[in-house]
């Protein structure tokens, strides 16, 4: 029996319980669904008043839009009342859409909220999705990609996602991206005609988040309450615990400029980078606090050598570093 008999059976009211709830089921797992019922319903109410007009053949629709629909499928013949002739037609046409509609979607699940609506998700590999007020949230019953975990959200949660380093996990919102491989973190966004934003702030462990349209537009957030704001075309990171003044030589050391960039690269392996061919002086020295945050390495070394960087989110690289010249 084709899904088109099942629905002019069911506005007939003659299925039994068993095939009513099957209907109903597949329609409550597709919100655009209830809507197209709704549609339904009334088409269907509205042509049983119309009378006695003159029929056409609804086999030969059903077997029209069959055959466009499969051109290997018979042709079949079956029987509809004649004073239901108008609104079945219409049903059957609607109706092969909306039927396609749920197959496309029959992998995934789509769940949307309401206002003061919050809704706890556990996704197929254990992660969980507390969906906020006013979400969409699109996610596959199976994570059967190999090579990432990736759900669809529109609006703001929280996300706990179980650890798997081979596994990432992609939370794909608006134009941003965010890749995680075992963390907490909550992301709020909105999206208008004129503009869009994602906001990513760290609850625990470390994430990043980069441009769908220009992977190379990122930033990491590695410490908990960083956040990172995406607008579109750039990211902006709040780091919770910004990096404070150097202190006045209490911990500072001699060291060679070319020790300095080796035990840098060593200690902030993930952040600082050193180009290739970069002005610098070797042997020369340079006394610094290395018992601080990267950032605050370099804000020391601005005042005492000839330095130039570029910060890229959480990320430092060294484009020059020479002994000051004496003024």
């Amino acid at each position: 029996m084709q899904p088109g008999d099942n629905i002019l059976k069911y506005f007939s009211e003659l299925t039994d319980d068993q095939q009513r709830q099957a209907i109903e089921k597949g329609i409550a797992e597709n919100t655009s669904a209830m809507d197209d019922l709704a549609m339904l319903k009334a088409i269907w109410s509205e042509s049983e008043s119309i009378g006695d007009l003159q029929a056409f053949d609804t086999t030969e629709a059903w077997n029209a839009v069959e055959q466009k629909i499969d051109p290997d499928v018979e042709a079949r013949r079956f029987t509809l009342w004649p004073y239901i002739s108008v609104a079945a037609s219409i049903a059957l046409l609607v109706m092969s859409g909306l039927y396609f509609l749920n197959r496309d979607t029959a992998e995934f699940v789509e769940v949307i909220t309401g206002d003061d609506q919050y809704m706890e998700i556990i996704l197929a590999d254990g992660s969980e999705v507390e969906l906020r007020p006013n979400s969409y949230l699109r996610y596959p019953k199976q994570f059967n990609d190999t090579t990432e975990r990736r759900i669809f959200l529109r609006g703001d949660a929280l996300m706990t996602v179980v650890t798997d380093t081979l596994w990432p996990f992609i939370t794909d919102n608006y134009g941003a991206g965010v890749r995680a491989i075992g963390t907490a973190y909550t992301i709020e966004s909105d999206s208008s005609a004129t503009s869009q934003q994602s906001i990513l702030e760290n609850v625990s462990g470390a994430m990043g988040i980069f441009s769908k349209s220009d992977p190379t537009i990122k930033a990491e957030l590695y410490n908990q309450g960083d956040r990172a704001i995406f607008d579109g075309d750039s990211i902006d990171v709040i780091l919770a615990n910004p990096p404070q003044p150097p202190p006045q030589d209490t911990l500072s050391r001699n060291i060679p400029v070319i020790n300095l960039i080796s035990v840098l690269q060593e200690k902030f392996q993930r952040r600082f980078i050193a180009g290739s061919g970069i002005p610098h002086s070797p042997g020369a020295i340079i006394k610094v606090n290395l018992d601080q945050d990267l950032f605050s390495i370099f804000a020391q070394l601005d005042t005492i050598a000839d330095v130039d960087y570029r910060l890229d989110g959480n990320t430092v690289t060294l484009l020059k570093l020479l002994p000051k010249k004496d003024e």
